[in-house]
């Protein structure tokens, strides 16, 4: 129950962390993916210091419990940052912020291997190794329990509660530091009830043996040896006589190889909290009058472990094991990563349906606006028939190819029909510019047609934010500032109109209403969804119109939900066998090292994908073509698993043939005491 609430703590305030410092704390997409990854790799580097602190020194409780509570303090840290009016700059803000995060993320770290070891020690060996093995799937249910909980309270509290100005974050923030305090406490009263090992100092041996290896090693007139390692027992000063200790450290560095393949299905992962956010926003988000919350969208992930850990321990894995069909933890692991290539697959897919058209070198754009009542049609070549024809009220645009232009620019002169009734049948010379890679803007009002630069602002937003420019065709070249506030409940956002054109402004995606700020008077209604890029016109004869510049994706957020369903199963298969293997594959006083170096794969995961991240944001060679990204990365996770697949079976041939010499070692050793009259196994049963 303790961890369970522990796991509703972090995952309500890590879970939509990179939504949090971009509305909040004011970081870019980029720069809170990669904050993001770099902290939690720090949080899953911390585990190896607290295993080795707990296995070796001050033991799994006093370790638990002294990281819950400083726990407590970092989510104290932390919900001071979203107290805007406590905070006297953003760069407060962003300090406060990131330093509970540490805090409070070292805290969980330090203590994760040390808390996951614990439970499996209860059991005694081999007489529960069944309900051993049934611990890892209930204990990893509690963690999800905790994340779908945690992420589910956030995302739905601080879209429903207005303080300071705009969303809510600090009043889930104070529940959850509450929840943390409890769970504590809750640890603290077990107290007496625990099996706990105590310390044993069997890491500090083990490191000294590996010491010793490679410094014999490395000796120019070293002794061959069938294993680096068995160099220790070599005669001489410091030599290890434990050959027991020998064996359980060889088996170990056998493990970590296997590891080295692990770091790149969690850099997969954990995109589940990154990239897959970043998608939902680009995505149509509304199931009715309900808007779905872009960081919600990760929550399906715990959601579906809830369903799947259940399903697969008492239905698909017996009657998988009817078949001998991913009998052990490996093969276990190997299809979990195949189930995340195909996750990918389906990921790159979906973001290739919403990616954007971009201009290429020799092409240009013009975008027409009619905020007329009539239909207007439009002849964009004097020496050719084709018209177009826009109705009242609508757009349209259209690419014009420039490759043949000397020059990046090219004049255009479209002739428009003129004002509705009597006189449409006559012509009106526009004249506009065209650039290429621009995209320029003709508005078609009721009786002017005005022309605006050539812009490249038709881009989206690369963090997926909507973003809106006001265009007041009364003041179009002329110094007159207007000021505009757009408002929806206790949100506020002031936009500056200068020489008739705005700047282009991120805002929320919420319902407006749009107010002139001198005479107080409601303009209008303006509906400003995630991800477009829009226009609002204001106009003396039709007064306030909306445009899309470029539109959000009509593709619904459930389309999701596929790409999720395979990387949760890769997830069961992959993390719970995965954690089954590091303990069952320890020795006895290194279960939590095990674990620990288990976890440890998880920050060089993350940091892998915080490098690429770096990478691909400074080059932009994946920029607005984030489907090139997934496609990547499918492609090196089914290499890795390949390499993965060679190295469990070349795991699986050293252990067989260890476990043959040991056992005739064991043979031999019998018989060599029995013949010198060492060992009477008579004698030993009888009892005296």
């Amino acid at each position: 129950m303790g961890y369970l609430l522990e796991r509703f703590v972090y995952y309500g305030l890590f879970g939509g962390v990179v939504f949090y410092m971009q509305r909040v704390l004011q970081f870019s997409a980029a720069e809170s993916s990669t904050i993001k990854s770099i902290l939690e790799g720090l949080i899953y580097l911390a585990p190896i210091f607290g295993a080795v602190l707990a296995d070796s020194f001050v033991g799994k409780f006093r370790l638990v419990f002294s990281m819950c509570c400083c726990y407590v303090v970092g989510t104290i840290i932390f919900s001071l940052s979203s107290a805007t009016p406590l905070m006297t700059s953003i760069q407060l803000s962003k300090a406060t912020g990131i330093g509970g995060l540490l805090v409070f993320g070292l805290s969980a770290g330090l203590m994760k291997a040390v808390y996951s070891s614990m439970g499996p020690d209860q059991f005694q060996q081999p007489q529960q190794r069944p309900q051993q093995e049934r611990f890892f799937y209930c204990f990893y249910w509690m963690i999800n329990a905790g994340a779908f909980c945690g992420q589910q309270l956030t995302a739905q509290l601080r879209g429903t509660v207005q303080c300071f100005g705009g969303d809510c974050f600090m009043l889930p923030f104070l529940i959850l530091v509450a929840l943390m305090v409890v769970s504590t406490a809750v640890f603290y009263c077990g107290k007496s009830h625990y099996l706990v090992s105590p310390p044993d100092p069997m890491l500090v041996r083990a490191c000294r043996c590996v010491s010793r290896a490679l410094r014999l090693k490395f000796k120019k007139d070293a002794k061959p040896v069938k294993h680096w390692v068995d160099r220790a027992a070599l005669p001489g000063e410091g030599a290890v006589t434990d050959l027991d200790l020998i064996s359980d450290v060889k088996k170990a560095f056998q493990v970590f190889i296997l590891m080295t393949t692990y770091p790149l299905f969690w850099a997969l992962f954990y995109q589940t909290s990154t990239g897959m956010i970043f998608q939902a926003k680009r995505l149509k988000d509304y199931v009715g009058s309900y808007r779905i919350p872009p960081e919600l969208t990760s929550s399906v992930n715990p959601l579906l472990i809830l369903i799947l850990i259940p399903m697969f321990d008492l239905l698909v894995y017996p009657a998988l094991n009817r078949f001998k069909i991913l009998t052990s933890s490996t093969s276990r692991m190997a299809a979990g990563m195949v189930f995340a290539v195909v996750s990918f697959v389906i990921y790159g897919f979906l973001n290739m349906q919403v990616e954007q058209v971009i201009l290429n070198a020799n092409e240009a754009s013009v975008q027409l606006y009619n905020s007329r009542p009539c239909p207007v049609t439009v002849r964009p070549w004097d020496t050719s028939n084709t018209t177009w024809l826009i109705p009242p009220g609508g757009q349209m645009v259209e690419t014009i190819d420039l490759k043949l232009e000397e020059s990046n620019t090219k004049a255009f002169t479209p002739m428009v029909s003129e004002e509705c009734g009597e006189n449409r049948s006559q012509w009106q010379v526009v004249s506009a510019q065209l650039l290429k890679e621009h995209r320029t803007t003709i508005i078609i009002d009721v009786y002017s047609i005005k022309s605006l630069e050539p812009m490249k602002k038709y881009i989206k937003d690369e963090d997926a934010e909507a973003t809106v420019r006001i265009i007041s065709l009364s003041n179009v070249h002329s110094l007159t500032k207007q000021e505009f506030v757009l408002n929806y409940r206790a949100m506020n956002v002031s936009l500056l109109v200068t020489h008739g054109i705005s700047e282009f402004y991120r805002i929320p995606p919420q319902p407006y209403k749009f107010i002139n700020i001198k005479t107080n008077e409601v303009l209008g209604n303006v509906e400003i969804k995630q991800d477009g890029v829009y226009d609002i016109l204001l106009s003396p004869e039709t007064n306030m119109s909306t445009f899309a510049i470029t539109a959000p994706s009509d593709v619904h957020v459930l389309y999701m939900i596929p790409q999720y369903i395979f990387m949760t199963i890769g997830e069961v298969l992959f993390s719970v066998s995965g954690m089954d293997f590091a303990y069952t594959e320890a020795p006895r006083a290194m279960k939590a090292v095990m674990q620990a170096a288990n976890l440890l794969t998880i920050t060089v995961g993350l940091w892998i994908f915080a490098l690429l991240t770096t990478i691909s944001t400074s080059t932009g060679v994946f920029l607005n073509r984030p489907s090139r990204e997934a496609f990547t990365y499918s492609a090196l996770m089914l290499i890795d698993t390949m390499v993965f697949f060679v190295l469990v079976r070349r795991y699986y041939i050293k252990i067989e043939a260890a476990t043959r010499k040991r056992d005739t070692d064991t043979f031999r050793e019998k018989q060599r005491r029995e013949v010198e009259g060492s060992v009477n196994p008579a004698y030993e049963e009888e009892k005296f």
